[in-house]
């Protein structure tokens, strides 16, 4: 009996330093949700949104939802994480995180370096979501609501609500360095910013940010990013106001949205042909509106809206910023890589003077209240 209880006793203490030691190695990690990075003085400027492995008290450490920001300089990346360490006390961990901001500066002055510190940390999720902030990235990591912080995870939420819908920009890490090393294609990412709502503080994600290479070169804003998602066919759930001279303003929604997107040579100038078809809903609160007498007038103005979205969406990025955000040129590659090859040919430059026909057919579905 005796030696039992001595094993028993054994056992328990066991499990106590065990556990113990688990307690110490979390406490001894920086678990990282968030990272932001700015530039200064051409010096890195680092901020990280850490789990607060203290005061989770014991609690699951993502459900406790508590954060610690931390913030360093350095020549390269690895030097501010150097000086974050040593701050912080813990070893960086970047398996757990779930976002990364660039400031606007550093995001102009191209992005090229820094991701290649990112690329090396095979730690770091593809799946990490990807923000360009108006400003600093370090100012939206330490925006505070409610006096508390605004966390990883509830940032991620805003950029996924952003553009009004649920296909929203969601350039995840992987996308976009794919992207950036891309010739004929540019990256782009959601564009956040602080703004003041109703005497508050309010994060936005509206606007996408768009990239030539590794530089920023453009932001498209709320009308135009709209015009980029309907082209995609990534509309769903987009709300929108058309303007009538017959109604006051109304306001429809897409349901469902399918975009077919022809890139062909016609006489050595390349035409694109953008065929789409929108699905949408009609808020019966608008005045003067009645959904089932007025709707092909009702699908005619908002094809016509959707129609000029498009366009405006063209426009910033190829025309005036010669970008192709849409992927013309790399349907054009796929089937005429040889010819392109063989002639030596600018896909982008030659975008800036095609000619694109735009078709949109609309479909009002039912009337809804919200």
């Amino acid at each position: 009996m005796k030696k039992v209880s001595i094993i028993i006793i054994s056992f328990l203490l066991l499990v106590f330093i065990s556990g113990c030691m688990q307690v110490a190695q979390v406490n001894e990690k920086l678990i990282i949700q968030a990272m932001g990075v700015d530039l200064s003085d051409e010096e890195y400027i680092i901020t990280v949104q850490a789990l607060d492995v203290e005061s989770a008290g014991g609690k699951d450490l993502v459900a406790a939802k508590k954060v610690k920001i931390f913030k360093a300089r350095g020549y390269s990346i690895q030097d501010a994480m150097v000086n974050i360490k040593s701050q912080s006390g813990g070893k960086p961990i970047y398996s757990q995180a779930i976002l990364l901001i660039m400031g606007e500066e550093i995001a102009k002055s191209g992005v090229g370096v820094f991701i290649d510190f990112f690329i090396r940390n095979y730690d770091f999720s593809p799946g990490v979501n990807v923000l360009v902030a108006r400003g600093k990235a370090c100012d939206i990591l330490t925006t505070k609501i409610d006096e508390k912080i605004i966390t990883a995870e509830k940032l991620a939420s805003i950029s996924k609500e952003g553009m009004d819908a649920n296909n929203s920009v969601n350039s995840n890490m992987g996308q976009f360095i794919g992207d950036v090393k891309c010739e004929n294609r540019g990256a782009i990412a959601g564009y956040i910013m602080s703004e003041e709502l109703d005497e508050k503080n309010a994060l936005v994600v509206d606007k996408i940010a768009f990239f030539n290479g590794d530089k920023l070169v453009g932001v498209l804003d709320p009308e135009e990013s709209k015009g980029y998602l309907f082209i995609k066919g990534k509309s769903f759930g987009i709300s929108d106001l058309v303007y009538s001279p017959d109604f006051l303003d109304i306001t429809y929604t897409a349901s469902n949205s399918k975009s077919k997107i022809k890139v062909y040579l016609q006489e050595d100038k390349l035409s694109v042909s953008i065929d789409m078809n929108v699905s949408l809903y009609v808020s019966e609160s608008n005045v003067g509106v009645n959904c089932e007498s007025d709707s092909s007038n009702i699908e005619s103005l908002v094809s016509d809206r959707i129609k000029d979205l498009a366009k405006k969406a063209i426009k910033k990025s190829i025309i005036d910023n010669k970008t192709d955000i849409f992927g013309f040129s790399c349907r054009f590659l796929k089937f005429n890589f040889q010819y392109v090859k063989e002639n030596d040919l600018d896909l982008v430059e030659m975008l800036q003077d095609a000619e694109y026909n735009i078709k949109v057919k609309t479909k009002l579905v039912s009337a809804k209240s919200y």
